[in-house]
């Protein structure tokens, strides 16, 4: 509620639960995944995310591999700010 500065969140896929709580900002943000094409493929960890060294955005096994943004597992942001920085990486 805008007006009264209070979010109110459901828990879990149903939903059934919910809880408030009071914000003077608020950011929102899904649950991510990375698409089914890399879940499904080999360039995936167990978690389904492109498998890549932190330090270097390269796939630990496909050498020839780079990954940014939401389908890598680096423990960043999700978004395009987690973005900006990851690209210089992969561009030196």
């Amino acid at each position: 509620d805008p007006k009264t500065c209070v979010a109110t969140f459901r828990e879990g896929s149903a939903g059934r639960k919910t809880f408030t709580m009071p914000f003077t900002a608020l950011h929102v943000v899904p649950p991510q995944s990375a698409p089914d094409c890399i879940k499904k493929s080999p360039l995936a960890d167990k978690d389904g995310y492109v498998d890549v060294d932190q330090g270097t955005l390269q796939h630990k096994t496909f050498t020839n591999v780079f990954a940014i943004g939401d389908c890598s597992n680096v423990p960043t942001t999700k978004s395009a700010a987690g973005i900006a920085s990851q690209a210089p990486v992969v561009v030196h």
